[in-house]
């Protein structure tokens, strides 16, 4: 690997959990307040606050992490950035169950292991496939 394709992977990775970051903070205010101020079932909260952060995380990765490669069509980008997504929240819920149902962990850590978890998931995939570097002939 090149210095300068490492270098840039360096930096997406870390702009990536800071992009990562703005999203526990979303999801884990909006679980909050759907499941202990509206009274949301924690599954159902959980799908809705997972899903607020990805609509957030998407925006903030196309237009700061990865902004220096060749940009997809957003409903292309934004298609894989929801699939990828949907397989990071089935992680996250079947994890979450898991961990609060089986185990009897409270959900707030129980959260954040899973944020980790499906980090891993997420950056993969998505400098792979979604922001993947493309040359002209591939765009």
């Amino acid at each position: 690997m090149s210095r300068l394709l490492a270098a840039l992977l360096e930096r997406e990775i870390v702009r990536y959990c800071l992009v990562g970051a703005s999203g526990v903070l979303v999801d884990l205010a909006l679980l909050a307040l759907l499941h202990e101020v509206a009274g949301v079932p924690l599954l159902f909260a959980n799908a809705l606050s997972f899903t607020g952060a990805v609509a957030s995380n998407y925006r903030l990765n196309s237009w700061w992490t990865f902004r220096t490669r060749e940009q997809r069509s957003h409903m292309v980008g934004g298609a894989l950035f929801l699939f990828a997504a949907v397989v990071g929240l089935a992680i996250n819920t079947a994890g979450l169950w898991g961990f609060t149902d089986r185990l009897g962990m409270h959900y707030v850590p129980a959260k954040l292991i899973l944020v980790a978890v499906v980090f891993i998931w997420n950056f993969a995939f998505n400098s792979a496939i979604t922001f993947r570097h493309q040359s002209p002939a591939q765009s």
